[in-house]
């Protein structure tokens, strides 16, 4: 990866968090428990919480709680606060158990990894970078030097000579001249 293509994913790592912050409300789900949280005001009071255009009494915080969420709580959600409205259309499926990961924390799992892989990678690199996958070198024995009248050096103990009883007559077996 040269420095250009390091280069564009820390410029979209750094949009996808701009765009997460900037947001005004945001919603979150853990089990069957929703809330809707609304940031267009100065407090955490005085907000109107409307469903499907719909006044919800009693709602007045930032945050609104939807305990025991189920397919009939489905829609368009507001908040308002004073002349500013914030919309949610909130169609989910929940479960007993479940968890929502919040997008900033899921990118940052990811790019930890991403790192933590290249890293790795990088280390195998370098620590096999100026070794060789050359076959493994043999004791080099030196040859003496004949003198005259010596025969030739005395054949190694592995090889053993060929017993002719042992050996096979087959037509290809041996060399006819």
């Amino acid at each position: 990866m040269n420095g250009r293509q390091v280069g564009y994913v820390f410029f979209f790592f750094a949009v996808a968090i701009t765009i997460a912050a900037a947001q005004n409300g945001y919603v979150s789900f853990s089990g069957t428990t929703v809330t809707l949280t609304c940031n267009i005001g100065d407090t955490d009071d005085g907000y109107e919480w409307f469903k499907d255009k719909t006044f919800q009494p009693n709602k007045t915080d930032s945050s609104l709680v939807l305990d025991d969420y189920n397919d009939k709580s489905n829609g368009m959600y507001s908040c308002k606060y004073g002349e500013k409205t914030h919309y949610f259309y909130i169609h989910a499926k929940v479960c007993e158990g479940c968890y929502d990961m919040n997008m900033i924390l899921a990118f940052g799992i990811i790019f930890g990894d991403v790192l933590f892989t290249l890293g790795i990678v990088l280390l195998i690199y370098f620590c096999c970078k100026n070794k060789e996958a050359a076959a493994p070198q043999r004791a080099a024995k030196q040859r003496q030097a004949r003198g005259p009248g010596r025969g030739p050096p005395v054949p190694e103990a592995d090889y053993q000579p060929l017993n002719p009883a042992t050996r096979s007559n087959d037509i290809y077996a041996q060399a006819h001249r």
